[in-house]
């Protein structure tokens, strides 16, 4: 069974994480260690493959802990744990961190998100896993951008402080008025005000393109000649999905344009299973990671899933998939004008 190693210099928290875990039953074996040190003595006897661990560990610096494990196994997932966001951006200038996880903890929630973690890890190929974060630096959230996203938790936020925190991030203000006017939005005339956007779009939207601007942009370089990317206006234009799902579209587009180039021969099964893990790492909903492990195979997805349905259905337009799945969802009249008008 594999191993889950938990640092904190505060025994509360690691005693709080020991309690939860022994009320449920999860895939994996968990270690709760209040030295670094000590835990790499527990790597080396243990088949680890997550280490979790607070960013202000007391006399061992998490940045050489983490650099020191990155050298001994790029592919042991690291997780990082704080509550000084302005720390967290130097802290992992060099994508010391898979993940970051804001403190205090929901570990309910958390150990959760861990045995799941383990669930798409099966059958996932770990030549593409080292491959994909020895050449991607992933960035955690800044803070402007967590108090961004903690704004739109917030069912009585203002639309004229939401404005202004955005505002006040240049960058953001820039990309996001860009993207709420790309051909994703189709809006009669250009949109030029923030307040504006956010009327528009609604905090769903405006949320999803936050998360899009700034986790899903780690791949500067948008691959246009993908299926997946070929085919979204013409099923925006067809009103088969949503501009926020076109976002989920793309990005999933251009991590298996970022896989493909990998130059390892591998069966499809592998790939989709490697993809799939990757994105649940990077914290992508688990309704998207299921669709792209069941994209080749949907007969075997046991939930109703939307995204796993335009996928089939994109492969289905572009000769890639003959299969009765897309006929069943969207009927043999749609099925036929959509495929008429997507090969003129």
């Amino acid at each position: 069974m594999p191993s889950v190693i938990f640092i904190d210099n505060d025994q509360a928290v690691l005693k709080s994480v020991s309690r939860t875990f022994k009320l449920e039953s999860y895939n994996f074996k968990l270690h709760t260690i209040n030295d670094a040190k000590m835990a790499f003595q527990t790597i080396l006897k243990e088949d680890v493959k997550v280490v979790i661990a607070d960013i202000s560990l007391d006399g061992f610096e998490c940045k050489t802990f983490y650099e020191e494990l990155i050298a001994f196994d790029p592919s042991i997932i690291r997780i990082s744990t704080t509550s000084d966001y302005p720390f967290m951006q130097s802290f992992n200038d060099n994508g010391q961190t898979h993940i970051t996880f804001n403190k205090p903890i929901n570990t309910s929630h958390f150990l959760e998100w861990l045995n799941r973690l383990f669930e798409f890890k099966e059958g996932s190929d770990k030549d593409l896993e080292t491959y994909f974060f020895s050449s991607v630096k992933l960035k955690s959230y800044p803070e402007n951008i967590l108090n961004i996203m903690q704004m739109l938790k917030d069912t009585d936020f203002q639309i004229n402080e939401l404005s202004s925190a955005i505002s006040n991030d240049a960058n953001l203000r820039v990309k996001l008025l860009k993207f709420v006017n790309s051909s994703s939005f189709g809006f009669a005339r250009q949109v030029t005000n923030l307040k504006e956007a956010i009327e528009y779009l609604g905090v769903t939207n405006i949320s999803n393109i936050i998360k899009y601007l700034n986790v899903f942009s780690i791949f500067e370089k948008q691959n246009s000649e993908n299926s997946i990317t070929k085919t979204i206006p013409y099923l925006l234009d067809n009103k088969i999905i949503s501009p926020a799902q076109s976002m989920d579209l793309s990005f999933i587009a251009n991590l298996q344009s970022f896989i493909t180039d990998h130059d390892i021969i591998m069966d499809q099964n592998s790939i989709e299973k490697t993809l799939a893990y990757i994105m649940y790492i990077l914290m992508v909903d688990p309704e998207i990671c299921y669709a792209v492990r069941f994209s080749s195979s949907p007969e075997l997805c046991k939930i109703k899933n939307p995204i796993l349905n335009i996928l089939t259905l994109i492969k289905f337009l572009n000769k890639e998939l003959d299969d009765k799945f897309v006929l069943n969802i969207y009927g043999k009249n749609k099925i036929e004008s959509l495929k008429k008008g997507f090969n003129k």
